[in-house]
């Protein structure tokens, strides 16, 4: 469990100030709400990283805009569809500290366009865009680490000029302690460099074609998650690689 924080803010759910970034998975708040919320945060939920936050039950990163009203909270549509919120609902915003072991050793994204409706309603079918999983993996990274995963939430990337939906399909953690409740755990988690990262296509999708070694339940995926060079010091769990990885090698 996350240690209970000292400050949270009741606040109305608006738009996000520019379209650009619904791309990048985050939440906005006002530059004062948001230097509140983090001098209530323990300083190593702060450095090196943006802060995390529950908008909701939700965990998000967090940013700030001057354009963001100091009571509201910008969220993208796929964050208000998941939860379930409607603009101007009144929704609780807290600072969110990871537990221990939250860093996801795997996550599998599902895949599909945000063109599937008109693709399906035009006339003539458009061959399947070819994704480079590998190429997609790098992005994902690049825009996404050190964000929550939660199964079942959606997000968008605009990957090589085109958009994409993207859906926790799976996550995957190591419980190196033991006895603990997994039950809220395993089903998010935080993305970081050494989380082997997978796709596959969205169920009923036929717009895109996969190729790579990444492609979920291919021989070329990264699905062991006890790599040789899999850092568990960058999952909170330093002192035991050279121990897990003589044991799985």
């Amino acid at each position: 469990m996350s240690r209970p924080p000292s400050q949270a803010l009741v606040l109305q759910v608006g738009n996000l100030p520019e379209n650009r970034l619904a791309f990048n998975n985050r939440v906005y708040l006002s530059p004062h709400n948001l230097a509140a919320l983090k001098a209530s945060m323990p300083p190593e939920s702060t450095s090196g990283s943006l802060p995390l936050v529950t908008v909701g039950p939700h965990p998000y990163a967090a940013d700030a805009h001057p354009a963001v009203p100091n009571n509201q909270v910008a969220l993208n549509g796929l964050h208000r569809r998941h939860g379930q919120y409607s603009l101007s609902a009144r929704v609780e915003v807290r600072p969110f500290a990871p537990p221990p072991n939250f860093a996801l050793a795997t996550l599998e994204l599902s895949l599909d366009t945000f063109a599937k409706r008109s693709a399906a309603q035009g006339g003539s079918r458009a061959p399947p865009r070819e994704i480079d999983t590998d190429r997609l993996a790098q992005d994902v990274l690049l825009n996404f680490e050190g964000q929550v995963f939660e199964v079942g939430r959606v997000l968008a990337i605009d990957f090589e000029g085109g958009k994409l939906e993207l859906t926790a399909a799976s996550v995957g953690q190591i419980d190196l302690e033991g006895g603990g409740d997994m039950s809220e755990r395993s089903r998010m988690g935080l993305l970081l460099g050494p989380t082997s990262l997978t796709f596959s296509k969205a169920k009923g999708s036929t717009s895109l074609q996969l190729a790579g070694s990444l492609v979920a339940g291919g021989s070329g995926g990264a699905s062991n998650i006890f790599l040789s060079d899999f850092d568990f010091e960058k999952l909170g769990i330093g002192g035991v690689g050279a121990e897990f990885n003589e044991i799985f090698p």
